[in-house]
């Protein structure tokens, strides 16, 4: 997929967790998406670099967790997304190649996650990292 490929998915992907979930308080986080091999990885990850800013995040464990922030934030049906995470994969784990959205909700603190496969518990290095980002860019 090219770039423009992977914004329309994360465009169908957030459009279509917003409406399973029902709630217009949440805020979109980030969408996520997971390579099922390191090749893959590499490959989404280069597919996305020319859409925005690549910022490198690590797991405790080393594993490497890119952000990009879109240089032009999607917008879907009043939400603004403006970043994709592209996580490595694990190390001796084969994930299913997935799509993923987190949200925030402005009176909670836990995060709300939708995914093609499974739910997954998100490492709060992501919120922290935006935050920061958020707090440097305003």
């Amino acid at each position: 997929m090219d770039g423009k490929a992977y914004l329309q998915a994360a465009r169908t992907a957030l459009s279509d967790a917003l409406a399973e979930i029902g709630d217009e308080s949440v805020v979109p986080s980030h969408v996520g998406f997971r390579s099922e091999t390191a090749k893959a990885w590499e490959n989404t990850l280069a597919d996305l670099k020319p859409l925005g800013t690549v910022y490198m995040t690590f797991k405790p464990d080393g594993r490497e967790i890119p952000f990009v922030k879109l240089g032009a934030p999607l917008e879907v049906g009043g939400h603004v997304l403006e970043y994709l995470e592209v996580p490595a994969p694990k190390w001796g784990v084969v994930d299913e190649p997935s799509i993923l959205v987190v949200f925030t909700h402005p009176e909670r603190e836990e995060k709300i996650v939708t995914e093609i496969y499974d739910i997954r518990l998100q490492a709060m290095h992501a919120r922290d990292f935006i935050a920061r980002d958020k707090g440097r860019v305003n």
